[in-house]
């Protein structure tokens, strides 16, 4: 059995334009011995999630930034009933990678309470009232967020209610997601300049807790 051993979550409020230092993890294998390069985290965005307001996906902040966390993110989403735009907090996995092994950045909600619908089809339920989708996971390419969001890291954020064991059940738990990520960069972002982290920190308020994961 593999042995990980990491230090505690921060869980401390980070307010302003704080700078916080947290330990990071180790972990280490009974086989492989010290597997600390494989460890990545997830929770890791105070000064990063209030720092793209007008991007309108994950992809489009990793597109930005290649190196931003998995975590929470503010985003822009257009609600079309209303014709309005609302800063949306939404989950971002930048860890799980596509077909291709590239991990272009997935965006998901937790729409809890909504209408009850059988998710991951045709059904929209209440995304398009956050200005979103309802998640779609393609065969294949999506398998591994899929993976993520259901059984791994994910669960730990939205739990095993919002994939019910029977894919015809309807339930008023599903994600919702801008299911951008297979599109190419449009205009905006494929001109947009890479930034460095010192560039885009800004600090939000709130609490955030870091999980890390082999």
């Amino acid at each position: 059995m593999p042995d990980h051993r990491a230090q505690r979550p921060d869980r401390r409020v980070r307010r302003g334009r704080l700078r916080v230092q947290h330990e990071g993890a180790r972990a280490n294998d009974d086989l492989d011995g010290d597997i600390t390069s494989k460890v990545w985290k997830d929770g890791d965005t105070v000064t990063t999630s209030g720092a793209f307001y007008s991007r309108r996906s994950c992809r489009e902040i990793k597109t930005q930034y290649a190196a931003a966390q998995s975590g929470e993110y503010y985003i822009t989403t257009y609600i079309a009933s209303t014709q309005s735009f609302q800063r949306t907090l939404v989950h971002c996995d930048m860890h799980s990678t596509n077909v291709a092994g590239a991990a272009p950045g997935y965006t998901y909600y937790g729409c809890d309470g909504c209408d009850r619908v059988t998710p991951y089809g045709n059904a929209q339920g209440d995304c398009p009232a956050r200005g979103l989708e309802m998640a779609q996971f393609a065969s294949g390419n999506d398998d591994n967020t899929k993976k993520w969001a259901s059984t791994g890291a994910g669960k730990s954020y939205f739990g095993a209610s919002y994939f019910p064991a029977d894919a015809t059940a309807k339930t008023d738990k599903y994600l919702c997601s801008t299911n951008d990520q297979s599109t190419s960069a449009n205009a905006e972002t494929a001109h947009a300049h890479a930034l460095t982290h010192d560039q885009i920190e800004r600090a939000e308020a709130g609490n955030y807790v870091i999980n890390y994961h082999v």
